[in-house]
């Protein structure tokens, strides 16, 4: 993996660390930063490719394609 992939969602930590420290300045719920934290983290996962997309070998030979979605 590349240091510049660490940095980033390093960074995205840190700032949803921080917007939760200042919610009451920015006048947010903790709900709402840390959903919109989790959908671009997920959004970064999957252009940056750390996300694995399409089938994926378990241990004991096993296939299973990712993402697996419950209902």
């Amino acid at each position: 993996m590349e240091p510049w992939i660490t940095y980033l969602f390093t960074g995205l930590l840190g700032a949803m660390v921080v917007c939760l420290a200042l919610e009451e300045k920015i006048h947010a719920k903790k709900s709402v930063i840390v959903g919109v934290t989790a959908v671009i983290a997920l959004l970064l996962g999957a252009f940056t490719g750390i996300l694995p997309f399409g089938p994926v070998d378990l241990p004991n030979g096993h296939k299973m394609n990712l993402p697996v979605f419950i209902p």
